[in-house]
């Protein structure tokens, strides 16, 4: 019977990296849907906006206003990064925001994160994951039964996200992001309403891992 399960696994991620591999090699203009599990989905992109290939997986809210809201985590062939968007939000380009982000009942990780507008509607909330630090982070993400991201300035209430997927989801996005490094040819307070992430208010105290993540450097993350 164990043997029997085994090769099961064995012919599933085989079947998984055979279909990145395909995605990888035959997407020349669209973004393919690498796996749908759950709550989240991950994709490979051939080009995102700054012309990078890109693999990322995601959840969405719906809220009863009608606006929308994404908690994403990318790769771009550097490091892991996250994008926290919602459509009512209206962030000037460049705000620092302190945000935190907890699995269960872990203990909450803590940054300064950047935001910005969105291209036409809405705005981002974006962090770096640390490469020390990228393959704790990926294993709490994929085994976490529930996610909470909170933003410590502005009128935006705390984020609960549905975790169930992830474990497929993050596999999927693993096996991508191997692909993708190993294609490269490198060597190496008061907020406006609605409510947004950021404002005038005094952030709250740190909290324990703030160096988890690195603070976004002027210019960007």
């Amino acid at each position: 019977m164990e043997k029997a399960k085994t090769m099961k696994r064995f012919l599933l991620t085989a079947a998984l990296v055979a279909a990145t591999t395909t995605a990888l090699a035959s997407s020349a203009n669209e973004t393919v849907t690498l796996r749908n599990a759950g709550y989240w989905t991950s994709w490979y992109s051939p080009a995102n906006s700054a012309g990078k290939a890109m693999c990322g997986m995601a959840s969405t809210i719906n809220y009863a206003s009608g606006a929308k809201a994404m908690f994403m985590v990318k790769y771009s062939g550097e490091t892991v990064f996250v994008h926290v968007y919602k459509t009512s939000w209206t962030i000037p380009e460049g705000t620092k925001i302190p945000v935190w982000l907890q699995f269960d009942r872990a203990e909450p990780l803590t940054t300064t994160a950047a935001g910005s507008p969105g291209e036409t509607v809405g705005g981002y909330v974006e962090f770096t994951i640390k490469p020390d630090f990228t393959k704790d982070f990926l294993e709490l993400f994929a085994n976490a039964n529930a996610m909470s991201i909170g933003f410590q300035q502005g009128s935006e209430k705390p984020w609960a996200v549905n975790m169930s997927g992830s474990r497929e989801v993050a596999e999927s996005f693993g096996k991508c992001s191997n692909m993708l490094r190993q294609s490269s040819t490198q060597p190496y307070g008061n907020s406006p309403s609605p409510s947004q992430p950021y404002g005038n208010a005094p952030a709250k105290p740190s909290q324990p891992f703030k160096d988890r993540f690195p603070a976004p450097q002027d210019g960007g993350v």
